[in-house]
C-alpha cells in the first residue's frame, strides 16, 4: 500500500490559493526573463560595459528559466491535486444520489413537498451514515451504508451531516426537547503498564482493549515532576440501541457529530478524567477510533481543566473541528467515515494526515480498528518531515515513574 502524508511541515503549509498565487508570480518572472534573454544585446551595454557578464548572463538565463518553469509547473500540479482532493470528496458524496433522483424525480422539483421530503431523506441518510459506519466490524451491507453516507450531503443541498444534526439539535433544545441522555464512568480495574512510544503502539493498545469489556475507557497515568501525563483510549461505536446503557451507542454518534451538546460517551470520558482529578498540571493525549476520535476531538477543541497534549485519530470524522493541538489523523481512502466531517483535513503545522489507498473487501473492513492498526504499523521509520514534526509535539516526554493503567466503564444514564 502507499501512504500519502500531508500537513505538519511548516515549510510546505499552503492553501490552494497561495499555491496558485505563487505559480502566477513565477509566471511573470519567467516571462520577464524570457523577454530579457531575447532582447537586443546592446540594451545591456549601458549597465554592463564589460561584455563578459552579458555573455555569462546569456548562458545562465536558459537554465534559470527552465528551473523556474519546473517550479511553476510543480506548484500548479500541487494546487490541482489540492483541488482534486476536494472534488473527489464531493463526487464520492454525490455520485450515488442520481439513482434516487431517477426513482423519485419529484424530489428535485422546486415545491414545498419536494423540499420537505428532501429534508427528511437527508436526515435519514445522515443518520444511517453516522450510525452505521462507525462501529461493529460484523455490521454488514457496507454498500448500502456507503450510499447513505454519500446521499446525505446531496439530498440536503450541500449541507453536511454535522450541520444538519447541529440544526436539528438546536431546534430540539429550543422546543425543550432533550437531545440525549447523560453519561458517567466508574473505575473497574487498574494495573501497571509500560508506555507506548509511537502511533502503532497507541493504535495496537486501543485495538487490544476495544471490547474488554465493552464501553471501557482506558486511561494510562504517568507521574512526572510537577504533574502527570495521561493517555486516554476511546473506542468507537459499540451499541446500535439508542437506549443502551453503553454510552458508545448510536445516539451518541449523532449528538457528538452535531456538536451542540456533549454526548453521553463524551461525558463518560470527561467523568473518568474528573475522577482522576485531571487539572492544570496534567497533560492528556487522546487516542480514538471513529466515534472515539470525534469525542476526543470535541474535547480537544474546547477549554478543559487540563492541558490537551494532542490527538491520534484512527478513522475519525474530525476535519471540521478547530484543533490547535498536535493531531495525527490516519484515514483510509476507502473509508467514508472521515469524510462525514464534510471537509478535508486542514494543512497546518500542528496537523498531519496519513492517508492509505489500500483496497479492502468492504467499507466496513476499511473502517475496522484492526485495519487502522495495520496502517499505523506502516509508519515505522517514516522520515516524512511533517509527520516527524507533529510527533515531536505529541509524544509526552518522561513517562516512566508511577505508570498505571486504569479502566473505566462508561455508563449511559437516561
Amino acid at each position: 500500500m502507499a501512504l500519502d502524508i500531508y500537513g505538519g511541515d511548516p515549510r510546505i503549509i499552503a492553501t490552494q490559493q497561495e499555491l496558485l498565487r505563487s505559480a502566477a508570480a513565477l509566471e511573470i518572472a519567467i516571462n520577464e526573463l524570457d523577454a530579457a534573454m531575447f532582447a537586443n544585446p546592446e540594451m545591456f551595454l549601458d549597465i554592463l560595459p564589460n561584455p563578459l557578464p552579458s555573455i555569462q548572463l546569456a548562458f545562465a538565463l536558459p537554465g534559470l528559466i527552465d528551473r523556474l518553469q519546473r517550479l511553476r509547473t510543480g506548484l500548479q500540479l500541487a494546487a490541482e491535486s489540492y483541488f482534486s482532493t476536494e472534488a473527489q470528496i464531493t463526487r464520492l458524496l454525490t455520485e450515488l444520489m442520481q439513482p434516487l433522483a431517477n426513482l423519485s424525480w419529484f424530489m428535485m422539483q422546486p415545491n414545498p413537498v419536494s423540499a420537505a421530503l428532501s429534508e427528511q431523506v437527508s436526515r435519514a441518510a445522515a443518520t444511517m451514515a453516522v450510525v452505521g459506519l462507525t462501529g461493529v466490524p460484523a455490521m454488514g451491507k457496507a454498500q448500502v451504508l456507503g450510499q447513505a453516507a454519500r446521499m446525505a450531503v446531496a439530498a440536503s443541498g450541500g449541507i453536511s451531516a454535522q450541520q444538519l444534526l447541529a440544526r436539528s439539535h438546536v431546534n430540539s433544545l429550543a422546543l425543550g426537547i432533550p437531545v440525549d441522555a447523560s453519561g458517567s464512568a466508574r473505575l473497574i480495574s487498574s494495573q501497571s503498564v509500560v508506555p507506548a512510544r509511537n502511533v502503532f503502539g497507541f493504535a495496537k493498545r486501543l485495538q487490544d482493549h476495544y471490547w474488554s469489556p465493552a464501553s471501557s475507557i482506558r486511561v494510562e497515568v504517568f507521574e512526572r515532576q510537577g504533574g502527570r501525563d495521561m493517555v486516554v483510549y476511546v473506542p468507537g461505536t459499540q451499541s446500535f440501541l439508542p437506549g443502551s446503557s453503553n454510552p458508545l451507542n448510536i445516539q451518541s454518534n449523532l449528538t457528538a457529530m452535531g456538536g451542540v451538546v456533549e454526548a453521553p460517551s463524551q461525558q463518560a470520558v470527561s467523568d473518568a478524567l474528573s475522577r482522576l482529578n485531571a487539572g492544570k498540571n496534567d497533560s492528556v493525549l487522546f487516542v480514538g477510533h471513529s466515534q472515539g476520535a470525534l469525542l476526543a476531538g470535541n474535547l480537544a477543541s474546547s477549554p478543559q481543566p487540563y492541558e490537551v497534549k494532542g490527538l491520534v485519530s484512527l478513522g475519525g470524522p474530525i476535519g471540521h473541528l478547530n484543533l490547535e493541538v498536535p493531531v495525527v489523523a490516519i484515514q483510509h481512502a476507502a473509508d467514508p467515515v472521515p469524510q462525514l466531517a464534510g471537509v478535508a483535513n486542514p494543512m497546518r503545522e500542528n496537523w498531519v494526515t496519513i492517508s492509505s489507498d489500500q483496497e479492502f473487501e468492504s467499507l466496513v473492513q476499511a473502517h475496522r480498528v484492526s485495519s487502522y492498526a495495520q496502517t499505523a504499523a506502516e509508519l515505522a521509520g517514516s522520515d516524512n518531515p511533517g509527520y516527524q514534526n507533529v510527533m515531536k509535539q505529541l509524544i509526552p516526554g518522561e513517562m516512566l515513574a508511577g505508570s498505571i493503567y486504569l479502566r473505566f466503564a462508561g455508563i449511559s444514564e437516561s
